[in-house]
């Protein structure tokens, strides 16, 4: 049956799983509809959204469709956001009017950057609704950090940029955009980040693992055996060795959670630790696989989702040590 695919790297704005695409007013966007023959586009509110081109893709631009999708008539529908809203897109059947994709929703934004939370105090009701039905705030973290992934800021040319929406400008900004997304999250929920209100303490792992020494109450880490790491951020110095507490199915690590990775193998250039993310999966086993969004990773696009081995080691002087460690938010 026909239906809409994202243009890799330039896909900004559009959510799959979720059949939303999210555009800037005055900023255009470019889908594909597969299997397009016989079908017309129709906006259901043309005054927020329109049509503003439609063309059949030359086959040397399909090179990453499926084989089925490949056989298809595959058109490209690019949108413009006229004034801000919510409306849908369909594709009906010429012959009978049916409708043959799953109506897609459109939501146009103030925010540049195709992206529905931006830290102000617009948010589009799409998203503050499904913050606000989570059931925890971790899964509202996670919401907010799946609508940035869709966002241009996951472009490179936009690291910059990036670092400074997520408040860490010129920085290293992988913690700065875990801290944000449960800052965002707390917000349109109404209830206190419990990470509090400085986004130094994930700025990096070591700094994550002494704010969570120092906040026992709220935060318990997971598989970190040793920290290696002076006192940061006024907290007192952690002990060289902190128990060991790994994931079960009873005391598990949650989507939501924070992942601290080390470099394989400490050298000049690497201390240790290098690396924060979200965790998206439910992890409770010490050697399950577990998967991530992560902020200010990869290339050419600086925020996306990765898949992770808890067996993976790291070595560190003489020691092998686990290679991921957690840090974990008591029911918040």
């Amino acid at each position: 049956m026909a239906h809409i695919r994202g243009i890799p790297g330039k896909d900004f704005g559009f959510d799959e799983k979720q059949n939303l695409l999210v555009i800037p007013q005055n900023a255009t966007s470019t889908l594909l509809i597969i299997a397009a023959s016989g079908l017309e586009p129709v906006i259901g509110d043309d005054s927020i959204v329109e049509i503003v081109s439609g063309n059949m893709l030359k086959p040397v631009e399909k090179s990453y469709l499926s084989g089925w999708e490949l056989a298809q008539d595959v058109r490209p529908i690019t949108f413009r956001g006229k004034k801000q809203g919510e409306t849908t897109f369909v594709a009906r059947r010429m012959d009978d009017g049916r409708n043959w994709i799953a109506p897609m929703k459109i939501i146009v934004t103030d925010d540049p950057h195709y992206r529905q939370a931006n830290g102000r105090v617009q948010v589009s009701k799409e998203l503050t609704d499904r913050c606000r039905q989570c059931s925890t705030l971790h899964e509202a973290a996670i919401e907010i950090a799946l609508d940035q992934l869709h966002s241009d800021l996951r472009a490179q040319d936009k690291w910059n940029t990036a670092s400074a929406a997520y408040g860490a400008p010129g920085e290293n900004w992988c913690g700065a955009f875990a801290f944000w997304c449960w800052s965002e999250a707390a917000r349109l929920r109404n209830v206190e980040n419990p990470f509090g209100k400085q986004v130094d303490v994930l700025k990096s792992p070591q700094k994550g693992i002494c704010w969570a020494c120092a906040n026992s109450g709220v935060a318990r880490l997971v598989m970190i055996t040793r920290t290696g790491d002076a006192h940061v951020l006024g907290f007192t110095k952690p002990p060289a060795t902190i128990e060991n507490d790994e994931p079960s199915v009873v005391s598990p690590v949650i989507p939501g959670d924070i992942m601290f990775e080390r470099h394989p193998t400490a050298g000049t250039h690497f201390t240790t630790w290098k690396h924060v993310g979200m965790v998206t999966t439910r992890i409770e086993s010490p050697t399950s696989l577990f998967s991530t969004v992560e902020g200010n990773s990869g290339w050419k696009e600086t925020i996306n989702q990765y898949e992770h081995d808890l067996k993976a080691t790291a070595t560190v002087g003489t020691e092998t040590v686990p290679r991921y460690g957690f840090l974990c938010i008591r029911n918040p």
